[in-house]
């Protein structure tokens, strides 16, 4: 018997062990360096005890099962790079991956899946088992501690290891293996067969859902006790859906005939369900962190927890435990709303791309821009040749705003033009980024407004006048809007607020005024306007009381230093607004806004001010609007993903 290595000694004089991961039975799980490319990896070694009477088929069980995982190369089964069996030593070296098996991820860290989420993490799963199954590979113990989500950046990916090990069923452990064995390998390993893992699957669909097996025992004898009269589920909870309830009931028949024959079928079967969801490549889960605010640390196969210090991607040192991004939202039970009709919505696909929602009760004719007697009000010069004044719609020291029509034009189309009044350069250069950025925008997202024209020398922009009414003048004229509609609506404004921010754009000066739904074809639209127009404001005396609460309070009155966790600060206001009909500080006199905002340690909460909105909903806008930056959502791809999640049950 070989002695076991430990921390510091070196096997084969190539891989130092850095750590031990886990011992089981006949094997060791090491943390290692491989000490000749200077790369980290995993080693799993068989412990070889001469003794014992099948140490030597052990061994060859070992050897091929290494052998076959390294054969598949699919982007979610844990690459094998290199294999030993040299003297005393057999082992397998994997890539090392940070992240936590499935069963970890559900069981202990209490996380719940959406709709959409299964469906990725499941569409991944059954197309590595598919592409095994039609080489010829089974994996035949698949179950959730086999899965590792694999953490990328603040994303997961799923990735299958040990496939085609070879295991003796009364010695795998009753709560996590055998309840994803099906029941013809109770009778033996050599019985198992591409529908045996169909089985595990099913049982794996089950668990993601309900958080345990659909049947578990305490041993062995159990579970052959269970099959002799078991031929299928006949009726499932109420929690798993309907579109998942089929192919879990098939997949777990007791007879093999009657499932799915292989895990490319199965694959078929649930990408059926997938035509109406975008999917992406790696699911949009965060990592969970511990307690003490530092990245857990995973190896491949790994049941003993790892603790690093920052060491993990997604987490820098010394970051808080409660950073929204490290955060997850469950829920045990669909949350209630205010009863809505959702006749009209769109189908839920992971994107939401539009929103109609009868609870506006906003027709075109009551979207448009209330007349205000011309007066005085001139168009610029260069405006003056093509286009008449019909109507002023604002005015003030730093720019106006109009309706306009083309001179002598056959129809009664009309525009909205917008000029500055302001002369200081740095200002109209600010205007004119800001802009031409948005422009760019335009093409990437509906919900950045476009511009028929832009005048460089006024400065101005000219743009369709369409139905629209400003969330601003919708609160002053009908209060506060349907609180699911608010949840669509930011959902689709958080995307467009990622694709600003990945095109390196900060707005600086969210507010009610700069959003608008806009009517186009009986969809409501939210597009935002001005971007990047403010970021000359950098002082108190420079921001008005109906644009403080909308500040990040790190900023100090100067938008100069706005970046993407203060525009994530004044979105959360924003839905804060567009919930209560006001902003949270509406109670106060607008000169006691400013003394009221820097004497609070957090903005007002939705959990004391409305306290029948949805409390995942709250949790979300607390994280946007949190003072601390460190408390807040990092990047509003982590925000999206909260705000769909939060709204999958509802469509």
């Amino acid at each position: 018997m070989i002695g076991i290595p430990q921390v510091g000694d070196t096997i084969l004089d190539r891989y130092r062990v850095d750590s031990i991961i886990d011992r089981k039975n006949e094997t060791v799980i090491y943390n290692c360096t491989d000490t000749r490319l200077d790369v980290p990896g995993v080693l799993k070694l068989l412990i070889n005890v001469a003794s014992l009477s099948y140490s030597a088929d052990l061994k060859e069980r070992f050897i091929q099962s290494a052998r076959v995982q390294a054969r598949l190369n699919h982007p979610n089964i844990v690459h094998v790079i290199n294999i030993e069996s040299r003297g005393e030593y057999t082992f397998s070296v994997m890539e090392l991956l940070y992240g936590d098996t499935l069963q970890k991820h559900i069981v202990e860290h209490q996380v719940s899946f959406s709709f959409k989420e299964v469906l990725e993490l499941f569409i991944a799963i059954a197309d590595a088992l598919a592409m095994a199954h039609e080489t010829g590979v089974l994996h035949k113990y698949l179950n959730p501690s086999n899965v590792i989500l694999s953490q990328q950046g603040n994303r997961l990916s799923p990735r299958i290891l040990n496939f085609s090990a070879h295991k003796v069923a009364d010695m795998l452990n009753p709560f996590t293996a055998l309840p994803y064995l099906s029941p013809e390998q109770f009778h033996g390993d050599e019985n198992a067969c591409p529908q045996s893992d169909v089985f595990s699957l099913g049982a794996m669909l089950y668990f993601v859902f309900m958080k345990q097996a659909p049947f578990i025992g305490d041993d062995y004898k159990k579970y052959l006790q269970y099959y002799q009269n078991y031929e299928a589920l006949s009726v499932l909870p109420p929690e798993i859906p309907a579109a998942f309830a089929s192919i879990i009931q098939k997949s777990l028949q007791k007879d093999p005939a009657k499932r799915y024959p292989s895990a490319t079928e199965l694959l078929k079967e649930i990408k059926s369900i997938a035509p109406t969801h975008t999917l992406s490549a790696n699911l949009s889960i965060e990592v969970p962190q511990k307690k003490n605010g530092s990245a857990v640390r995973y190896g491949t196969n790994s049941s003993q927890i790892l603790v690093g210090t920052g060491s993990s991607p997604a987490v820098a040192a010394g970051s808080n435990p409660s950073q929204p991004a490290m955060r997850r939202i469950t829920r045990t039970s669909q949350p209630s709303l205010p009863t809505h009709s959702s006749s009209s919505m769109p189908a839920y696909n992971g994107r939401v791309s539009s929103v109609s929602n009868p609870a506006l009760s906003v027709r075109a004719s009551q979207l448009e821009n209330p007349v205000v007697r011309p007066d005085q009000f001139a168009l610029p010069a260069s405006l003056l040749p093509a286009y008449d004044l019909t109507y002023r719609l604002s005015f003030d020291n730093d720019s106006r705003v109009a309706i306009v029509k083309k001179k002598q034009a056959a129809s009664d189309q009309s525009f909205c033009v917008k000029f500055l009044q302001s002369t200081n350069p740095a200002r109209v250069s600010a205007f004119l980024q800001g802009v031409e950025k948005q422009q760019q925008l335009a093409a990437k997202s509906p919900c950045f407004q476009s511009f028929i024209s832009i005048y460089r020398d006024v400065p101005g922009y000219l743009v369709p006048n369409e139905a629209r009414l400003s969330f601003k003048a919708y609160a002053e004229t009908k209060g506060a809007l349907d609180p699911l509609f608010v949840m669509r609506s930011f959902a689709i404004l958080s995307e467009a607020m990622q694709i600003a921010h990945e095109n390196q754009a900060v707005h600086a000066g969210l507010k009610p005024e700069n959003l608008f739904l806009i009517q186009r074809q009986e969809v409501f639209y939210p597009v935002i306007f001005d971007l990047g127009q403010r970021v000359m404001t950098t002082s108190k005396s420079d921001i008005s009381p109906t644009l403080a609460p909308y500040m990040a309070p790190e900023l100090q009155w100067n938008l100069a230093n706005a970046n993407e966790q203060s525009d994530i600060f004044a979105f959360g206001m924003l839905m804060n607004f567009a919930i209560l009909g006001a902003s949270p500080y509406k109670k106060l006199a607008k000169k006691d806004i400013f003394s009221a905002i820097q004497g609070r340690s957090n903005a007002p909460s939705l959990l004391e001010l409305q306290s029948d909105i949805d409390p995942n909903f709250i949790k979300v806008i607390d994280w946007c609007t949190a003072f601390d930056p460190k408390q807040r959502y990092r990047h509003f791809a982590n925000l999206r993903r909260d705000l769909l999640a939060v709204i999958s049950p509802y469509v």
